[in-house]
């Protein structure tokens, strides 16, 4: 397991604007209950298994990855909480406007033949509408 954590963190320093976080190996993570957080289904989640832990996290980062010059910022936190990791990843400075920063923190466990996602929680920040300003659990417009 902790050989995962390494394996995970080597993957992640590769990528630009990239920040990896450690707040001393704590990190609480979302709070499923608390307002804003909107649970997906894992089985809806892709991908929602694979070989090594470090590829679950690491396509958490494709999509913020993937914009402009000077693209997002993200910050990932990556923590164990008994035979359970998670991954948090948060990115702002977007290329969709529309959007000030998102979320993404997904539970992972090792099973047969790989590792799976068991827990999935998106939330945003929208620049304009209702929420403007504020985590939410809604797609910005």
């Amino acid at each position: 397991m902790k050989n995962c954590l390494l394996l995970i963190a080597a993957a992640l320093i590769s990528a630009s604007n990239v920040v990896l976080a450690s707040d001393g190996g704590i990190y609480l993570g979302p709070d499923p209950l608390a307002p804003g957080w909107e649970r997906i289904d894992p089985a809806k989640w892709s991908p929602n298994k694979a070989a090594t832990a470090a590829e679950l996290v690491g396509a958490m980062l494709s999509g913020p990855l993937e914009a402009l010059d000077g693209g997002p910022d993200v910050k990932v936190h990556v923590w164990r909480s008994e035979e359970t990791f998670r991954a948090a990843v948060k990115a702002t400075n977007l290329p969709d406007d529309s959007i000030r920063a998102e979320e993404t923190v997904i539970a992972i466990k090792e099973g047969d033949g790989g590792w799976y996602v068991t827990e999935v929680w998106q939330r945003w920040i929208c620049n304009h509408g209702d929420n403007a300003g504020k985590w939410t659990n809604k797609l910005c417009p």
